[in-house]
């Protein structure tokens, strides 16, 4: 009896095996099989389109023309600063608040001092002037 149970199975294990081979693989077709290896992979790459990419015109940066509007902008970037630093407060945010802060003081240094040095060049040239013609005969 034990030797026909083990016929039967053999048996039935080869018909499963030629029964899934042939679904799997039909007259005339080859059947890759999946290994890893590096002609096998194929590369999908995006569409070739006609259409052109949108791009930005570059700006010319605005020139601050006048002392007025290098102290105002630094007033700017200082309130600008401030109202970061107490909205991240506000959120529980403390590290950040203090980035956020310090990067309005920078911009109040930056524009603080530019406006400083057009004073300082219009102060300069305007006595060079003034000792320029006191000394002319």
């Amino acid at each position: 009896m034990p030797k026909i149970f083990v016929a039967v199975l053999f048996v039935a294990a080869v018909l499963v095996q030629l029964d899934s081979s042939a679904v799997s693989a039909p007259a005339g077709l080859k059947v890759r099989q999946n290994d890893n290896s590096q002609d096998e992979r194929r590369v999908l790459s995006a569409p070739q389109t006609t259409r052109h990419r949108r791009v930005r015109r570059e700006r010319r940066r605005r020139h601050r023309h006048t002392i007025g509007s290098a102290y105002r902008q630094a007033g700017v970037d200082a309130g600008r600063g401030g109202a970061r630093f107490g909205k991240n407060i506000a959120r529980g945010r403390v590290v950040r608040g203090g980035k956020e802060l310090g990067k309005g003081m920078g911009g109040f240094g930056k524009n603080t001092g530019i406006g400083t040095a057009r004073v300082g060049k219009l102060v300069g040239q305007k006595t060079a002037k003034g000792v320029k013609r006191a000394a002319t005969p």
